[in-house]
């Protein structure tokens, strides 16, 4: 390391006010190099400034006696002697009355060092005075002493705020000589320079410049460091900290890790990580304290920096707090360090503690205003209003007319406004003179670097004003725009725009996340309550309060069970989390719902005596939460027969909060009281008490109607409550109102009168134009809507709103041509000549918001195209869409919520291509898709549908793998859980298959999916006597099944399974009109009418004739029925060509052989047309050919899906090969049959057959038994076969019994009667 380079290396730390680690830095490199005056002077001036300023003056003492050093010797201690505790006057004058003989006498070296100095010390006036002595009158460096002054005056107009754009590019140009290029210090000073031009790339060519030339040069590696968090790259500012620790170890001559990296990690850690905040802490703090303990400056700059981004977490602020005292320590008359002090313990909650420190910091400082203003605070969070108030009238007296009001008195203002003049209004204006007022102030004091930036941006002041401004979430106005949930009032929405301004600058800052949390819940927005408190989870898996706002959400979906273990897991993070107002609200509505009303009464009153909730000073606890608590315990109360105790209650409350926003819930509840004690009269009087001038009569009207409507079912009296409030208030909120009102009742025309009310008085307003629009739909008079969309986009033609429901009612009316063309007109970048350009081409450029939109439009095109039955150009326009969604999601990262919101769009992208590649049958495009949607966000329906083509391709393992995860995350367990059953049976675990299914039932007997899909797998097992019992769980529970269709349709397969062929056509009959199970009844019946005796098809009926032509015509009957209920399917394609074979007239059967050849034009593994091919090849006694299809079957993987398909062609093929005597072949095929399904009748009948022709008749018989079992003793050639086996086998009294129970069905079927009958009696006649 050269000379050069080390001074450069010192520079930066003093610069970065690193004077402990300077003073040690030089000491090595003194011990190494010998007393140079530089690192002398330095070294002196890094003790004084740490503290140590006696050990500073003894080495300039000795300094002074050297050349050059004279000067700069004696104005670094009159600096000193100046800051000393005691003053020595006659030495300051002493040095005062050399200066200016010695100065005369000044070298350049000694100019440049005494610049140097006044330019730590940010005396810029005389730094430039000094380096201006030492620069060349063209500023061209002529030797390196010039060199090193180019670069300081550089240094100095960058960093004096004073200091004009102009000056500071001038004395930058002069760096650009080439003598300069191998300088570190230099390079430093441009990418400052840059970086405060806003030139971030060209600031880090220059520390990439300088990396390069000197790898260990840490100021470099932390510069980029800082400059990737500027520009909201963390990963890479992360990575960029950890070489800088890696780096100084490397260095490190005392094996200490450098603070500043450690700093740096921590602050990457704390703003965009959130994982391992308070180690990190604790390892900065303990470095603090070995490198830097002496040195206030950094104690201080530190502990306010990570006190503003702490979240108000303790175990953070007890950090923060821990470096303060160090601060005050060291300077114990310093009133800025007290007032910080004041200003943690603010955040932590102790206002008492606070409030002494304030005053500490006062008596060292009278005129420190910060303390003034935080003592007026913790006064006001204290309760002591009046006193507030008085001493903010005479701060603002004192300053009245001198400055304009700044931030902190105006949110002071304004947080009295609130809690002592309960005016809402004021409160508004003096929340958004405190924003516009803390813009004002950040612009006016620029930062200097990211570390700044933060302090002065201050996350927690910002958190706070907007948790003031969320005050109103339930405010008259917020009833006022309407009941829509994408309605958000104007002080909310300011609010919500406060809090991502600081979760996209501080994306680990929990507390802003749960605070839009709040809100949404607030909102009823619980889609994006889950969304975020999701992302809360990401970041800090191990966060109480997520999982306590969890709990709530879980409530809200009264799923008990899942917000009791929310509050069990924010206990097992935080044990003192059981005294927030909050879990005792969430713990008594569980323990309500449980039946514990006395445990929930005891909840709710412990409740009631924490901080904050009765009167609400502390602001801990949201004024909804307050209320919540008030109107629970009155309701506990009620239940528990306690009604004087409930009126104590809401009486309370009702004193409380007069005025508030939420006032009116505690009159609801009040009428509520009435109501259970069906005083309905009472309730409503109590509503109408409030007049009509208050704030809170639009709230009283709507709970008024609510009554009205819910509780006396008087549509006319609800619809009049609304029409009172209109004659009232005559404006386009209450029409609006007047308009849903009338929607909710069923009454478009009317609201669409009022909602045109409305746009008369707000004729800007294109929500209106759309709820219009919604509203004309809605009476199904789709041509006046479709006139008024287009007049509407006339006026409004940037409504995209409109627009979207525009191409919705096209797409309705099938007119997918003008639906297109209206979604397209939105697209950015895109007219009629861009359809063939790249999908990314015309829209780079774009801003985040288009893109989304644009992203948005692309997915409703999608559903045109769907609708329209144009898979090409939904293809396109979905992988256009992936395109553009990619660079959404790159645009939002880093931004917390919005991320994690756009990755589940990128998601349901990919799920909607992967299920486009499905229907293509390419199940290797699917799986890569689907993965793809995994890889953005936890996509339920992406793993849900990976499983099953897993499931379907047979690879069992990473199906397994798939569903046991879905089964941990999916909030809808049951599918997942068919699809393990599913898995199971394919694994021939019969047992754990079925399980699966039971446990289902168990928990809903009436899930007639499952139900259905179980008796199926029973079938399977060979254990269909099992199914009645389900049948009886099914009625048993819900006294309604008997009229379920669902049950009907899975008694039908069970009655089709046991051969009871009338009493399926019976149960499928009564619902093959139904809307859900229609089209699988009738696609059975079809089946069975087409062969409704199961026999092979192809071979003649006995006594030739047309056979089954009756079952054939209503088999064509049930299909043009079909046809009526929806689309044509593939399978419905298939059905008709059975029907067309059934026949048996050469020209349908080649019909259908066309039909089954083109589908598989298309679909070469489609099954069904594979065996319908070799069917028909079958009826033409091709059997060869029918042969090499069912060959080409035989060897495809087994799917579930075509599980009859699969057994039939297996034994189709199966008998030919015993009609050519390959008895082997066929007896595997069985058993492959037998594998898949044990009640396979058919299999163990030509088992039967094959050990007959081998005259085991013995064998036969067993076979022929339970062929007969799983026929349910109900066919006729089954029974014929093994009575005749039994014959052969001479076991005459089961043939007479078998041939008995076939005459009992067939009596016409004589030929068992003379056969077997008459011969097996003859047999046992002595």
């Amino acid at each position: 390391m050269s000379s050069k380079d080390f001074k450069a290396f010192v520079l930066a730390l003093l610069r970065n006010k690193m004077y402990e680690t300077a003073i040690s830095e030089c000491a090595g490199e003194i011990s190494r190099r010998g007393n140079e005056p530089f690192l002398q002077y330095f070294r002196a001036f890094a003790l004084g400034m740490s503290g140590q300023a006696s050990g500073g003056i003894r080495e300039l003492e000795a300094l002074q006696r050297k050349r050059d050093m004279e000067y700069p010797a004696a104005i670094m201690l009159l600096f000193f002697h100046r800051r000393s505790k005691m003053v020595d006057m006659h030495e300051i004058d002493t040095i005062e009355s050399s200066l200016s003989q010695v100065e005369s006498s000044l070298s350049d070296n000694g100019s440049l060092l005494s610049a140097m100095f006044y330019f730590f010390t940010e005396n810029y006036y005389d730094a430039r005075r000094m380096v201006g002595k030492v620069m060349s009158m063209n500023g061209i460096a002529q030797n390196p002493t010039q060199v090193q002054a180019n670069t300081l005056s550089a240094w100095i107009e960058i960093m004096d705020p004073e200091s004009s754009d102009g000056a500071r590019g001038d004395t930058v140009n002069l760096l650009e000589d080439q003598s300069m290029a191998r300088d570190l210090d230099c390079l430093m000073a441009k990418a400052k320079y840059y970086e405060t031009q806003g030139r971030k790339k060209l600031a880090l060519d220059q520390l990439n410049e300088a990396i390069a030339l000197q790898s260990w040069f840490t100021p470099a590696l932390s510069e980029k460091s800082k400059m990737f968090m500027s520009s909201g790259e963390w990963e890479q500012a992360n990575e960029m900290a950890q070489r800088v620790l890696n780096t100084s170890n490397s260095n490190s001559s005392n094996n200490s890790p450098s603070f500043e990296a450690i700093l740096l990690l921590a602050l990457c850690d704390i703003v965009f990580f959130g994982k391992t905040v308070e180690d990190n802490m604790e390892t900065l703090f303990r470095s603090l304290q070995e490198q830097e303990h002496d040195n206030a400056t950094i104690h201080f700059t530190t502990s306010r920096l990570f006190a503003r981004l702490s979240g108000r977490k303790r175990n953070i602020l007890q950090y923060t707090i821990k470096m303060m005292k160090v601060c005050c320590d060291l300077e114990p008359m310093n009133s800025k360090f007290y007032s910080e002090l004041a200003f943690q313990y603010r955040l932590e909650g102790s206002y008492g503690t606070a409030l002494d420190t304030y005053r500490d910091a006062s008596k060292y400082d009278e005129s420190n205003v910060d303390a003034i203003y935080g003592s007026i605070y913790c006064q006001i969070m204290q309760g002591s209003l009046e006193d507030a108030e008085q001493q903010l009238e005479f701060l603002s007296v004192v300053q009245d007319g001198t400055t304009q009001a700044s931030s902190d008195m105006l949110f002071m203002q304004a947080l009295l406004a609130y809690r002592k003049e309960k005016n809402p209004s004021r409160h508004l204006d003096l929340l958004a003179d405190t924003l516009d007022a803390r813009r004002r102030e950040q612009e006016a004091t620029p930062s200097n670097g990211i570390l700044e930036e933060y302090v002065q941006f201050n996350p927690d002041f910002m958190v706070e004003l907007a948790k003031e401004y969320l005050q109103h979430l339930h405010s008259p106005s917020s009833v006022m725009t309407g009941s829509s949930s994408d309605d958000v009032p104007p002080a909310v929405r300011s609010g919500l725009e406060i809090l991502e301004n600081c979760t996209s600058r501080v994306p680990a800052l929990l507390d802003a996340h749960l605070v839009i949390a709040k809100a949404n819940f607030e909102m009823k927005k619980l889609d994006k309550t889950q969304q975020t408190l999701n992302h809360c989870i990401d970041i800090n898996p191990s966060h109480s309060d997520t999982y306590l706002a969890m709990s709530q959400l879980h409530l809200a979906k009264d799923n008990f069970k899942s917000a009791n273990s929310c509050l069990e897991q924010a206990v097992s993070y935080d044990f003192k989390i059981r005294n927030s107002p909050i879990f005792q609200l969430v713990k008594s509505e569980v323990l309500a719902n449980q039946g514990a009303l006395d445990e929930a009464k005891t909840q709710l009153e412990d409740a009631m005596k924490l901080p904050g909730v009765r009167d609400g000073l502390t602001g801990d606890v949201s004024l909804s939460d307050r209320v919540s608590i008030f109107v629970k315990l009155a309701g506990i109360y009620a239940r528990l027969n306690m009604i004087s105790e409930a009126n104590e209650v809401l009486n309370e409350g009702k004193a409380a909060f007069e005025g508030s926003a939420e006032q009116i819930r505690i009159l609801v509840a009040i009428s509520d009281l009435a109501i259970k004690k069906n005083d309905f009269t009472s309730a409503i009087n109590m509503l109408n008490s409030v007049p009509t001038e208050s704030s809170l009569y639009t709230h009283a009207v709507v709970a008024k109607a609510d009554i009205y409507l819910k509780h006396r079912h008087d549509k006319q009296a609800f619809a009049q409550c609304y029409l009172e409030l209109v004659q009232a208030k005559k404006s386009a909120a209450t029409y609006v109102l007047l308009g849903e009102a009338y929607m909710r009742i069923q009454a478009p025309e009317s609201a669409i009168d009022a909602f045109e009310s409305a746009l008369r008085y707000n004729p800007k307003d294109s929500r209106l134009a759309e709820k219009i629009g919604k509203a004309l739909v809605s009476t199904h008079d789709y041509m006046k809507a479709q006139d008024y969309y287009e007049n509407a986009l006339r006026n409004m033609p940037d409504n995209i709103g409109l627009r979207y429901d525009m191409a919705k009612l096209f797409t309705k009316l099938q007119n997918y041509d003008r639906a297109a063309k209206t979604l397209k007109k939105v697209l950015s970048g895109l007219d009629d000549q861009d359809e063939g350009k790249d999908a990314l081409e015309s829209v780079t450029n774009q801003d985040l918001k288009t893109l989304t939109q644009d992203v948005e439009t692309l997915l409703l095109l999608v559903e045109v195209y769907k609708g329209s039955g144009d898979l090409d150009m939904m293809k396109e326009t979905l992988l256009r869409a992936r395109a553009i969604q990619k660079l959404v999601m790159d645009m939002a990262r880093g931004q917390g919520e919005s991320k994690s919101s756009q990755a589940k769009i990128g998601s349901k992208i990919c799920y909607a291509l992967a299920k486009v590649e499905e229907d293509e049958n390419d199940d290797a495009a699917a799986i890569e898709f689907y993965q793809e949607a995994l890889d953005s966000s936890v996509h339920e329906a992406s793993m849900m549908s990976l499983s099953k083509v897993y499931l379907r391709k047979h690879n069992l393992d990473e199906c397994e793998e798939m569903t046991q995860t879905l089964l941990r995350v999916a909030s809808a367990k049951e599918e997942a859980t068919m699809v393990m059953g599913d898995l199971m049976f394919l694994k021939s675990d019969f047992e754990s298959a079925t399980v699966q299914y039971r446990n289902l039932l168990a928990k809903n007997p009436n899930n007639y999916v499952a139900l259905e899909k179980l008796v199926s797998l029973l079938r399977r097992a060979g254990k269909l006597d099992e199914v009645p019992e389900l049948f009886e769980n099914a009625e048993k529970a819900d006294p309604r099944s008997s009229s379920h269709s669902g049950l009907f349709f899975a008694k039908g397969m069970y009655y089709r399974y046991t051969n009871s062929i009338m009493d399926a056509i019976k149960n499928f009959n009564l619902i093959r009109r139904d809307g859900e199970w229609g089209s699988k009844a009738l696609e059975n019946m079809i089946e069975i009418y087409i062969n409704p005796d199961g026999a092979n098809m192809w071979e003649e009926a006995e006594g030739g004739g047309e056979g089954n032509s009756e079952s054939v015509r209503v088999a064509e009957k049930l299909l043009r029925e079909l046809e009526l209920l929806g689309p044509k399917k593939k399978k419905h394609i298939i059905l008709e060509n059975f029907h067309q074979l059934a026949t048996r007239q050469k020209a349908n059967i080649d019909r259908a052989m066309a039909s089954f050849l083109e589908i598989l034009e298309t679909d070469k593994e489609y099954l069904p047309a594979l065996f319908g091919v070799s069917m028909a090849f079958m009826f033409e006694k091709a059997s060869n050919k029918s042969r090499n299809y069912l060959k080409r079957i035989a060897k495809m993987p087994y799917n579930q899906e075509f599980a009859d398909e699969f057994e039939k062609s297996y034994l189709m093929l199966a008998e030919i090969y015993v009609g050519r005597g390959k008895f082997d072949l066929a007896q595997e095929l069985c058993k492959k049959c037998l594998g898949y399904n044990k009640s396979c009748a058919g299999a163990w009948d030509l088992m039967g057959v094959i050990m007959e022709k081998e005259q085991s008749y013995k064998d036969a018989a067993e076979c022929y038994e339970k062929s007969w079992k799983f026929e349910h003793e109900a066919s006729a050639s089954i029974g014929f076969k093994l009575a005749f086996n039994y014959l052969k086998a001479k076991r005459y009294v089961e043939a007479i019994d078998i041939s008995n129970k076939v005459l009992a069905q067939y009596p016409d079927y004589p030929k068992i009667r003379t056969e077997i009958l008459q011969r097996a009696m003859e047999s046992l006649r002595p």
